[in-house]
C-alpha cells in the first residue's frame, strides 16, 4: 500500500510538511471568505427588498445657514414647497418627506418587545419616520390594517420618537418577529425609550437601513415630519434617468439657492453603501490569487525536488516492476495527502475568520458550497501542480538504479 512509505517520507520531513499544511490552511480561509464576500455582495445587491430602488430618487437638502432649522415655521414652509415643486416635475409618481431612506447605509434603529413581553427578547429594527405618503412613494404594500392619516402625523425634531397618535406600522417580518403565528395589528408595541405603540398595519417587506445587516427585513415606520433634516424620496413613472435627477436639482435650487442639494438614485445608493465591501472583497480576492498562486509555485518546486532527490529510488521501483503509471499514482497521492492535511488545518482556520467577519460586518457565514468549491480549487491546482514533476519521475528507466549505483 503506496500510503504507509508516503507517511514515512512525511516523517522525515516535518519541518517542509508543516510549512506547507500552514500555507494551505491559510489559503483555503482566505479563498473561501473572498467567496462569501463576493457571494453576499452579489446576493444582496439584487435582492428583492419590496421597494423598486431604481424607480426612486432621493434628495438630501442641507441648507447654508446654520441656524435653519431653529426656525419651525421656515423648515414647515419650505419642506411642503418643496414637495409641492417635486410632484409637479413629469415622470415624478410620488413625494414624500422621510427622516431617512431605506437602504442607504443610514437611519436610527431601535429594540422593540410585545407590552407586557420579556425586554431580553426583544427585536432590533431600524426605525423610519414619514408622512402620510410615505408607504404609497416608496411603493410599499399594505398587506394588513391600514396607513397612517394625516391627523397622525406631527411635525418632530426627534421624528423617531413617534407621533402623539402613538401608531406604527411595521414589516411582515418584524410583525412574525414579535407575534409568531398571531396577528399583529391592534398589538401594542414597548421600545427602550418608554413609549407604547400600536400596530395599525403590516406591510409586506420594508427594507432596513443597511442591506447587509441580518436584520434587514426588520423595520417600521412611525407617522412623523421632521424638522431636522429635509430628505425627500421621490418615485418616478420607470427607472431614475440623469435627465430626471438634474431636473430635481434645478427644482429645488431654483426654489433656494443657498443650500446643498444631493439627488441620486436609491439603487446607486445602496451599491454606496456597500461600496466597502466591494473593497474588502476585491482586495481578499487579490490575496487569494496570490495566495494560490505561491500555493501552485511551492507545490511545483517540492514535487520537483522530491523526485531529483529520489531518482535512484525511483529507478529500484521500476526495475523491481513498478510501472509509471504507479510511480505517477505514488506522487500524486502524495501530494493530495498533504493538501488534504492542509485543508483540514484550513477547515477550522476558515471557520474562524467567516465567524469574526461575521461579528464584525454582519455578513453570512460560510456555507458548504464555498467551502466544497475552495477545498476543490485548491486539489486541483496541486494535483495539476504536481502533474509535471510526477510525469517526469514516471519516465525514469528501470536502467537508472545501476548507473546511479
Amino acid at each position: 500500500m503506496e500510503i504507509v512509505p508516503i507517511l514515512q517520507t512525511f516523517r522525515f520531513n516535518k519541518s517542509s510538511l508543516a510549512l506547507v499544511i500552514v500555507q494551505l490552511a491559510f489559503t483555503l480561509a482566505v479563498l473561501v471568505n473572498a467567496l462569501v464576500i463576493i457571494d453576499a455582495y452579489r446576493t444582496r445587491l439584487d435582492m428583492d427588498s419590496g421597494i423598486n430602488d431604481r424607480a426612486l430618487a432621493v434628495v438630501e437638502v442641507e441648507p447654508i445657514d446654520h441656524a435653519y432649522f431653529s426656525d419651525e415655521g421656515r423648515v414647515r414652509n419650505d419642506v411642503q414647497q418643496d414637495l409641492e415643486a417635486l410632484a409637479r416635475l413629469d415622470g415624478v409618481a410620488g413625494v414624500t418627506q422621510l427622516s431617512s431612506f431605506p437602504l442607504s447605509g443610514e437611519g436610527a434603529m431601535r429594540s422593540s418587545w410585545p407590552q407586557g413581553g420579556v425586554k431580553e427578547k426583544a427585536a432590533r429594527h431600524t426605525l423610519y419616520a414619514g408622512d402620510a405618503q410615505a408607504l404609497s412613494t416608496l411603493g410599499l404594500n399594505l398587506v394588513a390594517g391600514r396607513a397612517f392619516t394625516a391627523e397622525e402625523t406631527d411635525w418632530s425634531r426627534n421624528p423617531t420618537a413617534g407621533s402623539s397618535a402613538g401608531v406604527v406600522i411595521v414589516s411582515r417580518a418584524l410583525a412574525e418577529a414579535l407575534f409568531p403565528g398571531a396577528e399583529a395589528v391592534g398589538k401594542q408595541l414597548e421600545s427602550g425609550d418608554g413609549k407604547v405603540e400600536t400596530i395599525i398595519g403590516v406591510v409586506d417587506r420594508l427594507p432596513g437601513r443597511h442591506v447587509l445587516m441580518n436584520t434587514v427585513r426588520l423595520a417600521a415606520i412611525v407617522p412623523a415630519r421632521p424638522l431636522n433634516s429635509l430628505h425627500y424620496a421621490v418615485a418616478t413613472r420607470g427607472e431614475v434617468t440623469p435627465q430626471l435627477l438634474q431636473r430635481i436639482d434645478a427644482v429645488l435650487l431654483q426654489r433656494s439657492a443657498e443650500r446643498d442639494v444631493k439627488v441620486d438614485s436609491l439603487y446607486q445608493r445602496k451599491i454606496g453603501s456597500m461600496h466597502y465591501l466591494f473593497l474588502f472583497g476585491s482586495i481578499l480576492g487579490f490575496i487569494s490569487l496570490l495566495l494560490v498562486l505561491v500555493t501552485a509555485i511551492g507545490a511545483y518546486s517540492q514535487a520537483s525536488y522530491s523526485v531529483a532527490k529520489r531518482i535512484r529510488q525511483i529507478g529500484t521501483r521500476r526495475a523491481f516492476g513498478a510501472s509509471k503509471l504507479h510511480i505517477l499514482r505514488y506522487f500524486l497521492l502524495e501530494n493530495w495527502l498533504a493538501t488534504s492535511m492542509g485543508l483540514l488545518l484550513g477547515l477550522l482556520v476558515a471557520n474562524g475568520l467567516s465567524f469574526v467577519l461575521t461579528e464584525t460586518m454582519q455578513l453570512p457565514r460560510m456555507g458548504m458550497s464555498q467551502l466544497v468549491l475552495g477545498m476543490l480549487f485548491i486539489w486541483i491546482v496541486g494535483l495539476l501542480s504536481t502533474l509535471l514533476p510526477a510525469l517526469r519521475a514516471a519516465s525514469v528507466p528501470p536502467a537508472i538504479a545501476t548507473r546511479a549505483a
